[in-house]
């Protein structure tokens, strides 16, 4: 079963979801937690029973989510920077 290296999470309506790819099909986790230190150490469990295959001490989901945030701050329409994250993650699901 191959696993993508894309594993990440967000927050929608006060509740953190986990996003991740397996064998191409992605898969949405609700956390049902408002609490981020909780979905972040939920999104480790994850990522631990997928298996992370980066060699890397810092996971890609934490880069993508710092990386969401800050796009999140930039003054451009909404669904301008949707497409943009929505474009990582599509190129990032064959990695």
């Amino acid at each position: 079963m191959e696993v993508s290296i894309l594993a990440g999470f967000f927050k929608r309506s006060k509740k953190y979801y986990a996003m991740y790819c397996v064998g191409g099909k992605r898969h949405k986790v609700n956390f049902k937690t408002d609490s981020k230190q909780i979905a972040k150490a939920l999104l480790r469990q994850i990522e631990t029973k997928l298996g992370n295959p980066l060699p890397t001490k810092t996971p890609l989901g934490e880069i993508l989510n710092a990386y969401v945030e800050f796009i999140e701050t930039i003054k451009t329409p909404r669904a301008s920077r949707w497409k943009c994250i929505s474009a990582i993650y599509q190129l990032l699901e064959n990695v």
